[in-house]
Parts: structure tokens; C-alpha cells; sequence
């Protein structure tokens, strides 16, 4: 119950959420965002393209292949991220980890809402792109998300520093107010 409630607390009131319902579809530039966030959600939304490497030669880095609009959401077949948790300090969590949406993944002044991923190593969005951007195979990761390893190497997205601003630009347009204003996800201890 506690995690269903936890998962229900997201905004649907982004500027996202504005600039999709003004277009018949995703793939339309949204009027109320500026040229980069655009270029983001392009780069969210369009499939990469590999050559027999696993290096990205064109296309978008394909993000909403586990993280769907509108919801963004991960993929409940998802499987490993190749973020790897240490379990007992011995053994190693390769299983399918459950991830939030990422709207509000940050506040409305754009910083984080906490630390990143099942493990919480990351901090900061960079270092979340940069970990898909280059994805290492772990010997003993008998788990990691196809979606990761394309012609069977980890993805290497090969980002430019414009793709990586781009790229936060969009998901910051996904951080509403109404999780930060509606009474009904106030504390129930006042």
C-alpha cells in the first residue's frame, strides 16, 4: 500500500503536460518549449541508431524505450539497468529493479528531489546520463536489459555536452507544482 501511494505522487500539471496537449502527437514541437527543450524530447523520444559495436552513429538516445510518455514510467519487463547492488556485502543485485516515474524526478528550481537509481549513487542528472551514455557490461551481470546491449556491447551513446543540456532541459518540463501545493500530499501529522 505504502508503495502504491509513494508511486501515485507525480504532477500532471508540467509544462510538458501544456505543450502535449496543444499537438495531436510527441513527435510535434510543443509551442511552449524553447529549442532545446524540444531538441531534448527528440532525443527522449527517437530510437538511437548502432553500428555493429554498440556506438551510436545517429538518431535519439531512445530514453522512452523504457520510460513512456506520458507517464514516463520504466517498462514493467525492464530488466537490469547495469547499475549493480551489493547485497550483504558479498553477493551482487542484478534483479529487475522498480523505478519511479520521472516526472518531478527534480524540484521546480531544478534541483534533484534525492539521490538517483535503485542504488541512490547518483546525484545529479549528469551522472545519470552519463551512466546510459556508456554502458559497461559487468562479467557477472547475467541480467542487463537487452535495450542496453545492442549487437550484444554495452550502448555507447557518444553524448556532446548540447544533447546532455538538452536531454535535462526536456526532463525538467517534466516537474509540475501540484505535488508541491495540493493539500492531499501535505504531511498528515499537522
Amino acid at each position: 500500500a505504502l508503495a502504491q501511494f509513494v508511486r501515485s505522487i507525480q504532477s500532471f500539471d508540467s509544462k510538458y503536460d501544456a505543450g502535449r496537449a496543444a499537438v495531436q502527437n510527441d513527435n510535434q514541437a510543443f509551442s511552449n518549449f524553447t529549442a532545446q527543450e524540444n531538441q531534448g524530447k527528440n532525443l527522449f523520444l527517437a530510437p538511437p541508431v548502432f553500428d555493429a559495436n554498440g556506438i551510436r552513429t545517429s538518431g535519439g538516445l531512445g530514453c522512452a524505450g523504457c520510460h513512456a510518455p506520458p507517464e514516463f514510467d520504466i517498462d514493467p519487463n525492464t530488466k537490469n539497468n547495469g547499475v549493480i547492488g551489493i547485497l550483504n556485502g558479498t553477493g551482487i543485485d542484478i534483479s529487475n529493479t522498480k523505478a519511479p516515474s520521472l516526472r518531478d524526478l527534480v524540484k521546480s528550481d531544478g534541483t534533484p528531489n534525492g539521490p538517483m537509481m535503485h542504488t541512490g549513487n547518483f546525484t545529479t542528472l549528469q551522472n545519470v546520463i552519463g551512466h546510459y551514455g556508456n554502458i559497461n557490461i559487468a562479467p557477472r551481470n547475467t541480467n542487463l536489459d537487452p535495450r542496453l546491449t545492442p549487437n550484444g556491447f554495452g550502448q555507447q551513446l557518444n553524448l556532446t555536452a548540447t544533447e546532455v543540456n538538452a536531454l535535462i532541459a526536456f526532463i525538467k518540463t517534466l516537474t509540475g507544482t501540484n505535488v508541491y501545493t495540493d493539500p492531499k500530499w501535505s504531511s498528515p501529522f499537522k
